[in-house]
């Protein structure tokens, strides 16, 4: 009996008895990152940002590659709410890594914080806003990342083109008319976002025509 237990000490000490990451119980499976993993180590990172708001921030794509090479095994997303006539989604999303580590996230995305051109989609922003806050976490990554924002930001880096906008005013360079803030974008979003699709400082009007 005696040697029944020593070799039940040693054979957990060993980490042998602990079931595999898939089958094993949440109170095993919501485990602490370990400290040497590369994938906590911010130093030396090269990963693509784009600039929102004056921070350089990551997209979800680029969160979700580096996941992948780092171990991901599973991503797991449910619903915790949805009330399609007010386009209300609210979704949590588990990531699980080979070496067994586990993070959760949570999104939402409704008319208050995605632009009408990306309205219709709201379900599926809501559970990417979920999946790249559970990356995040798991890749010691700042939270906020692009996909977190309305919609209307587009990268400043690549909206100026290189250029200085400076601070306005700005006016449309073909009807004239000054470009001013509005309920969902500041006048030098709307700038930016015409440098971004036509090159050129147009109004709305002007961009739609």
């Amino acid at each position: 009996m005696a040697n029944e237990s020593k070799k039940t000490r040693s054979d957990r000490d060993s980490g042998e008895d602990l079931p595999a990451p898939s089958s094993a119980p949440d109170s095993v499976r919501w485990s602490v990152a370990r400290p040497d993993s590369q994938r906590f180590n911010r130093e030396g990172r090269d990963w693509k940002t784009v600039q929102i708001h004056g921070r350089e921030v990551y997209e979800v794509r680029t969160l979700l590659d580096a996941a992948h090479r780092a171990g991901l095994v599973s991503i797991e997303t449910r619903e915790l709410f949805h009330d399609p006539a007010a386009k209300v989604a609210v979704h949590a999303a588990r990531v699980e890594f080979a070496d067994g580590t586990v993070f959760t996230g949570h999104g939402d995305a409704s008319p208050d914080n995605v632009n009408r051109g990306v309205l219709p989609h709201y379900y599926r922003v809501s559970e990417t806003r979920a999946i790249g806050r559970a990356l995040a976490f798991a890749l010691n990554a700042d939270a906020n990342f692009r996909e977190e924002f309305s919609g209307n930001e587009v990268d400043e880096n690549d909206a100026r083109g290189g250029q200085d906008i400076g601070d306005g005013p700005w006016y449309c360079s073909s009807c004239g008319r000054q470009i001013v803030d509005s309920t969902k974008m500041t006048a030098r979003q709307k700038v930016e976002l015409s440098l971004r699709q036509s090159g050129k400082i147009l109004c709305y009007s002007c961009r739609s025509q």
